[in-house]
């Protein structure tokens, strides 16, 4: 199951942040991270994914990720994940490369459902939703929608919309809505700025049409998501960022048994790649 919830539907075709915002949106360059990822799932071991990636910015917001290596983890072994020349193709890698992905700007359809046009769907699973997170992280600085633009200073906040997303891949169907969040200057410490993003409390559901052959597992309840982004004010770049909460409050319906309550949390962190 998704470990995180993509945002991308607010974007729609939202321009770039404006110019005279351009301390919150990254200048063009690029800049070389690591992203890891752990979920922790009651009487399962940890799962999670590790992706190197170097991050393409043209100074406008525009935003395209290029993927150098991806890891699945588990107990905390971590396996490399190897892409075939046709699918590397498809998700449009060049020479040492294993996918670049458009993070910002991307058109309406792509934001609404994350679909082909977003990722190939040969992509493997711990790339596919590892990139879902990364995508949130760069709407953040990006897109209007979330008014990062409007922080002067620590103290600010800014209400977000409501939103609904709708996605349906690797057998997993995901509908998530939130009446709407909150972007916050948390902090200013040295020229780093501290930006807390937080949806309100999600209602979600899950049908996971994969782990049992032939049926489907409904899962469904409450998601709480927030991620903090520590940016430098002089040249808008992103320094690091981690969840703040990643949490799902679910009830799993398991076939010819009775409802199974259940509590899954993750983490997610990026930061320079060693």
């Amino acid at each position: 199951m998704p470990k995180a919830l993509s945002i991308a539907a607010l974007l729609a075709t939202a321009a770039a942040t404006p110019a005279a915002a351009q301390r919150w949106v990254p200048e063009a360059g690029t800049h070389a991270y690591r992203y890891e990822s752990v979920q922790h799932i009651p009487s399962q071991p940890d799962r999670g994914a590790r992706i190197d990636y170097d991050l393409v910015a043209d100074g406008k917001g525009g935003a395209v990720a290029v993927v150098r290596a991806v890891w699945k983890s588990e107990g905390g072994t971590y396996t490399p994940i190897a892409v075939d020349d046709p699918c590397r193709t498809a998700l449009h890698a060049g020479a040492g490369e294993l996918a670049r992905v458009t993070l910002y700007p991307i058109s309406k359809q792509t934001a609404e459902t994350l679909g082909a046009d977003f990722m190939a769907l040969c992509a493997p699973r711990e790339l596919y939703f590892s990139m879902t997170d990364l995508l949130n992280l760069a709407l953040i600085q990006a897109s209007p929608q979330f008014g990062l633009a409007s922080l002067a200073k620590p103290g600010d906040s800014q209400r977000f919309e409501p939103f609904r997303i709708v996605q349906d891949r690797l057998g997993i169907t995901t509908d998530s809505q939130a009446a709407g969040g909150t972007t916050r200057f948390a902090a200013l410490d040295g020229g780093i700025a501290a930006i807390d993003w937080a949806p309100d409390s999600m209602t979600i559901s899950f049908t996971d049409r994969t782990a049992i052959p032939g049926r489907e597992l409904l899962i469904e309840g409450t998601g709480h998501f927030g991620f903090r982004v520590e940016i430098d004010r002089a040249t808008g770049t992103m320094l690091r960022a981690h969840t703040t909460t990643n949490r799902f409050d679910v009830v799993v319906n398991v076939p010819d048994a009775p409802p199974i309550p259940m509590t899954f949390t993750s983490e997610v962190t990026v930061g320079p790649r060693p």
